[in-house]
């Protein structure tokens, strides 16, 4: 009995359950992939704020000259140090497989939720150093002056001809000088916002107008943008209000945009979590048609998260018989290679092109396989596009002899691949059966097939959450 073998298969259990699994992962790998591309976008949009930051402060902020060095260095090292927090913060696939979804989007809105709180700490340290360095420097500078003209009255206190009404005049002179000279040195650095807080007051005016423009603002983020614009109206007008008062501003302007922001980054991270669910659906979704090679619904946004349920189910179980029949003709291939029959075309036939054809040879014969679910059928063929010659049809009966001394084996290694043969049946040899087959018009090989993953056929992957929300950037310009 050695013409076409044709063999029902059942689906093995573990191998389905291994089978469906994989197809709940690829859905999940494919939804974090992109929330984890997102979060990694504002993650390195901070960084580059933050350097952006610190150089336009070092550019503008006004020093002695000989301690430029110094304050330029101890900015970097404040820089480096933050830098250095926000690239720890970054997210590597690897732990779509370590957590589970819920832990995974707990620890991105945990990220966003630390990054408001990372800028507001720059800033702050920022200006503490900037005015610790410039107070040392006075302190110096006052010492310094004081120290000089000490050795002036010391030298005229030793002048033994000199008279004591002169030396009087002279001590009340030079420590009036020594105040006169502090007191026109703290006019002349007040008489206007410093350079660095007015990189602060560039930061705030252009990180507000930024955040306006967001989606997600609730109430009270709208009464602090408010409140912020106010103040920059009051800040900007120099003739009403003195040095003292705006600086007085900008410490009410800094304090309520750190509000705002850690405000809308809460608002941000609980639109995430609302939001996690129905888009991975629409990820699992998507992959499945694409999967399936269907096309997807045009609607799926508004589709309710029961329906669009019951639809990914439905697919899932197609794409499910589909991976297992893939699975069945990966090992067929696996079988005949290692009988040193090698595949020389494999195509999809039938109406709906859910059985495989693949055809494989060894120089001397060629076997047929034909795949669907739930069956498999083997049998010896001829390749050419005319019926075969007598010549042919004899070689072929021969040929079909040959096939069964290896089908016990091929039936065997199908069985340790978990493929179950429930029944068979084996025709006789015959000329009957004899077939040649045309593959010069066909494929090589199956076309494997690549997924989109992200939200959409043409989803921009490279946008961050705060983007997706309505902000458009997250830096100052230098």
């Amino acid at each position: 009995m050695s013409g076409p073998k044709l063999m029902h298969i059942t689906n093995d259990p573990k191998v389905i359950e291994r089978i469906n699994n994989r197809l709940n992962t690829i859905g999940k790998q494919n939804y974090f992939s992109i929330q984890i591309q997102s979060i990694n976008t504002d993650i390195q949009n901070e960084i580059s704020w933050v350097e952006n930051y610190v150089t336009e402060t070092i550019n503008k902020t006004v020093i002695q000259q000989d301690k430029t060095e110094y304050l330029h260095n101890s900015l970097l090292n404040i820089q480096n140090n933050y830098l250095a927090k926000l690239n720890s913060l970054l997210l590597s696939k690897a732990i779509i497989d370590e957590n589970s979804s819920a832990e995974i989007n707990n620890i991105i809105v945990s990220i966003i939720k630390e990054l408001p709180r990372v800028k507001r700490e720059l800033m702050r340290d920022i200006l503490d150093k900037i005015d610790l360095i410039k107070k040392n420097l006075q302190k110096e500078e006052y010492e310094k002056q004081l120290k000089i003209q000490k050795e002036k009255i010391n030298e005229y206190n030793n002048e033994e001809s000199a008279a004591e009404n002169r030396s009087k005049t002279i001590r009340t002179k030079i420590y009036d000088s020594i105040a006169y000279n502090d007191d026109v040195k703290n006019d002349v650095e007040n008489d206007n916002l410093s350079s660095e807080e007015q990189v602060l007051l560039n930061t705030i005016r252009e990180g507000v107008s930024e955040l306006k423009k967001m989606d997600i603002l609730t109430h009270e983020d709208e009464k602090y943008i408010k409140m912020i614009l106010e103040d920059l109206d009051n800040i900007d007008n120099e003739e009403k209000y003195s040095v003292s008062a705006r600086k007085n501003i900008l410490v009410s302007m800094a304090t309520y945009y750190n509000i705002l922001e850690k405000n809308i980054s809460n608002s941000l991270s609980d639109a995430i979590l609302n939001d996690a669910k129905k888009k991975q659906m629409s990820v699992q979704y998507q992959f499945l048609c694409d999967y399936l090679e269907i096309e997807p619904q045009k609607n799926i946004d508004n589709i309710k998260e029961d329906k669009l349920e019951n639809i990914i189910n439905d697919l899932t179980s197609k794409a499910s018989d589909k991976a297992y029949r893939m699975y069945v003709e990966d090992t067929i291939g696996n079988i005949m290679k290692e009988y040193g029959y090698d595949s020389v075309a494999s195509y999809n036939v039938g109406e709906d092109k859910k059985n495989t054809r693949i055809v494989f040879s060894n120089n001397d014969i060629n076997i047929c396989s034909s795949v669907s679910k739930d069956a498999v059928m083997i049998q010896v063929v001829g390749i050419g596009e005319d019926q075969p010659t007598k010549e042919e049809i004899h070689k072929q009966v021969e040929q079909q002899g040959a096939l069964c001394s290896l089908y016990p084996q091929i039936k065997e290694k199908m069985e340790e691949n978990n493929i179950h043969i429930i029944n068979e049946d084996c025709a006789p040899i015959s000329e009957d059966s004899v077939m040649n087959i045309s593959i010069s018009k066909m494929p090589s090989k199956r076309k494997k097939k690549s997924y989109n993953t992200g939200f959409g056929r043409n989803a921009d992957t490279s946008r961050g959450f705060y983007e997706q929300y309505g902000r458009k950037v997250m830096h100052i310009d230098s």
